[in-house]
């Protein structure tokens, strides 16, 4: 398929605002399936996972192809869940467009607001579409002006909804003054009423206005139609100046539906079509903080390029998803993975449906497909032609900040269980997984209470054995103040033989530019960052010698320009120093944002010996650890929070939060409900899910998403039940 005919978009919202049930309908609308799947009796076709369908949330994002209007529309299906907010950013790196769903009773709300970053973030052009708008006393045009309150968005209203007591009657396309009624779930063209034809007229000019003051090509056609007799903005002027603007990610258009009843759906696809980019487009319009984004060309003669976004389990095998950017790929081709120096062998090819998917002989650029036979390749890599390496930028996962403490039933389910685990590792980057002390039992860490609890669940499913898991607990770390030197001195005769090693070594906070500290009103101190990653556990689920550490936090290790250390012993030095950090020295949790430099060392040439230099590093360390100007402190996590809840139980919820220690930084109307945000440490929520629904009756839900660190006093030490190493 020729690159300008293909869409790559992702479909992406808050929980519940009906994002699966408009891709459902999709799939209907399209032809591709017969019957509307629905979320709340556990039968859609994108939410195939068992405690995807258990939980009525999506927890993986899926896959489809569906045809409408002469372009091929590759949909991707995100998750809604913060725990699940990795997913999202996964498949936004490689997709070109998206449709932001936004429930239209609710309007904005907090994952609304992560997924728009996301979406900012990537230069992924984007449609609105205000769905539940067939639902009563619901207010389409509100969740428009949250969109423009909440995320500063520039709207475009390209239609005009018209509702009453039940909610959606009719629709008018403000371009081409279209007029659609919906009676029994039907929608009907019918002319414009003339109630409506000055108010149509008055949405339209403001409309060409807004698109004025965004596109100069446009201003000038109105520029000269002011001349004509229509003194109108021609409708395909409008539509090709909208494509502009929404493709430059200068506008948000808005549109307005039913996921459930398939009211606007196809309405939707013409927007998709008509507004989104294809593979082609991107090149001109993507773009990305900090300067412009760079992909190969859509050439399918030229060398191959794609990029590993996601893995998903096909029986025995796992299914490898593949953006492709530029040449063509085919079965039995060898690609290479730059950052692993690696050659895979793909052995099918396969145009996913969901967890099916239709056997392809090749694929070209702007396709998303998925393959087996990629084995050694981590999600984020880039695999190409081997004779034209080429490494394309990949997105970082999020650092774990919550853990569990897995183990099996018995020791004889222990190989099965540690297979299924590297399994879940490989799939999922943001799950770190460490065996030790005791063999057999794991530490896992993840980004949030329900994302560890799935896992066990998908665990077991996979396993097929049922694990121990205890409860959840918050990953902590420890970082320093000030300035200290160490020094280390092995000298051992082992087999008749003198083993020598020295090192001198200083170490001092990082450079924090990753941080940004603020003292709160409460005179509570907190450490805010940018979203942190971690680097993947190895292939037997156990983790590398960084740790649990992000890559910008880890301890950094350098050699000081008058260092004398031969080079052959650097390397053991610097491994026995990030191994030795895995551990701090007041509590023992991994050392973070600090840096050691090696500034000196002793030698005895025919005495030096890489494992006495290694040894010295560690004694050096700690000795500078251990040093009485040294201040070490440790950092747990904290997270922006957001509730909604009913009126009449949002005064219990403030109370509680408050006693939870949350600092109260907000608090809205919407409606029936009262919105709560602010910022609160993570140990503090845990199991709050069980608390605020007793608060509520069940009448409340909440988010929460990483905010930074904060350093903890001895008292909240005691309170947590840490204690010193």
């Amino acid at each position: 398929m020729n690159p300008e005919q293909i869409r790559n978009i992702g479909i992406a919202a808050h929980i519940d605002a009906g994002k699966t049930t408009v891709a459902e309908r999709i799939l209907v609308e399209t032809g591709i399936e017969r019957h509307m799947g629905r979320v709340e009796d556990g039968t859609t076709v994108l939410d195939f996972l068992a405690p995807e369908r258990d939980r009525g949330i999506t927890i993986v994002s899926a896959c489809t192809h569906v045809p409408w209007g002469g372009c091929g529309i590759n949909l991707i299906d995100t998750p809604g869940h913060v725990d699940f907010t990795l997913e999202v950013q996964r498949c936004m790196h490689v997709l070109d467009g998206g449709v932001l769903v936004l429930d239209a009773g609710a309007g904005v709300q907090a994952q609304t607001e992560t997924v728009w970053r996301q979406m900012k973030r990537q230069g992924v052009a984007t449609l609105a579409l205000i769905n539940k708008c067939d639902l009563p006393e619901v207010d389409p045009l509100g969740a428009v002006a949250s969109l423009e309150e909440r995320l500063d968005a520039h709207t475009l209203l390209i239609q005009y909804p018209q509702t009453g007591p039940k909610g959606l009657t009719g629709l008018v396309d403000l371009v081409e003054r279209r007029y659609r009624t919906w009676s029994g779930g039907k929608g009907t063209l019918v002319p414009l009423p003339e109630s409506l034809s000055d108010e149509v007229e008055v949405l339209r000019s403001e409309l060409a206005d807004k698109i004025s003051n965004l596109d100069d090509e446009f201003l000038e056609h109105c520029l000269r139609v002011e001349e004509s007799p229509s003194g109108q903005a021609d409708p395909q002027a409008m539509h090709a100046a909208i494509r502009r603007v929404t493709r430059a990610g200068l506008a948000l258009p808005v549109m307005f539906g039913s996921g459930l009843s398939g009211m606007g759906i196809d309405w939707l696809l013409d927007g998709i079509c008509a507004y989104l980019p294809s593979p082609a487009d991107r090149l001109a319009w993507g773009s990305r903080a900090g300067g412009a984004l760079r992909l190969p060309a859509p050439d399918a003669d030229a060398p191959l390029s794609c990029m590993l976004f996601k893995f998903q389990d096909q029986g025995k095998e796992e299914l490898a998803f593949l953006r492709i950017y530029g040449g063509t790929i085919r079965p039995g081709d060898e690609l290479w993975n730059p950052r692993t120096q690696e050659h895979e062998r793909v052995l099918t090819l396969a145009r996913v449906h969901a967890e099916h998917g239709e056997e392809l002989a090749s694929a070209g650029p702007g396709q998303i497909v998925g393959v087996t036979g990629i084995k050694a390749s981590a999600t984020g890599d880039t695999l190409c032609d081997p004779a034209h390496p080429l490494q394309l930028e990949a997105e970082p996962p999020p650092a774990p900040v919550i853990q569990r403490i897995l183990e099996p039933q018995q020791d004889a389910d222990r190989p099965a269980l540690a297979q299924s685990l590297a399994r879940l590792v490989h799939q999922d980057s943001s799950l770190y997984a460490h065996e030790g002390p005791s063999p057999g039992q794991w530490t896992l860490g993840g980004v949030g209470e329900l994302h560890l609890e799935i896992l066990a669940g998908r665990l077991a499913q996979l396993s097929g054995v049922e694990p121990r898991v205890g409860k959840p607990r918050v990953t902590y770390l420890e970082t320093i103040e000030g300035v200290s030197t160490g020094t280390g001195k092995i000298e051992r005769t082992l087999a008749g033989e003198v083993k020598f090693g020295m090192v001198s070594l200083a170490i001092r906070p990082q450079p924090r530019a990753w941080s940004e500290t603020r003292t709160l009103s409460s005179g509570l101190e907190v450490t805010l960052q940018p979203e942190i990653s971690m680097p993947n556990p190895g292939q037997d689920g156990k983790s590398s010698s960084t740790g649990a550490v992000a890559p910008n936090l880890q301890p950094q290790i350098e050699f000081g320009p008058t260092c004398s250390i031969p080079d052959p012993m650097r390397s053991g030095i610097e491994a026995a120093l990030l191994g030795e950090a895995q551990s701090g020295p007041l509590c023992g949790f991994p050392l973070a944002g600090i840096m050691v430099t090696v500034v000196g060392g002793g030698t005895r040439p025919g005495q030096d010996s890489q494992a006495a230099f290694a040894q010295a590093a560690i004694v050096a360390l700690r000795d500078a650890l251990g040093g009485d100007e040294t201040q070490v402190s440790v950092l747990e996590p904290t997270m922006s929070f957001e509730v909604e809840v009913r009126e009449e139980f949002a005064s219990a919820v403030m109370a509680d939060l408050t006693g939870r220690g949350a600092q109260i930084e907000g608090f809205r109307p919407e409606g029936t409900l009262r919105v709560i945000w602010g910022m609160v440490t993570l140990y503090s929520m845990l199991g709050y899910a069980t608390g605020v629904r007793s608060i509520s009756q069940g009448n409340a839900t909440y988010s929460l998403r990483p905010r930074g660190q904060r350093a903890l006093t001895p008292g909240d030490l005691e309170s947590r039940g840490l204690s010193f190493g």
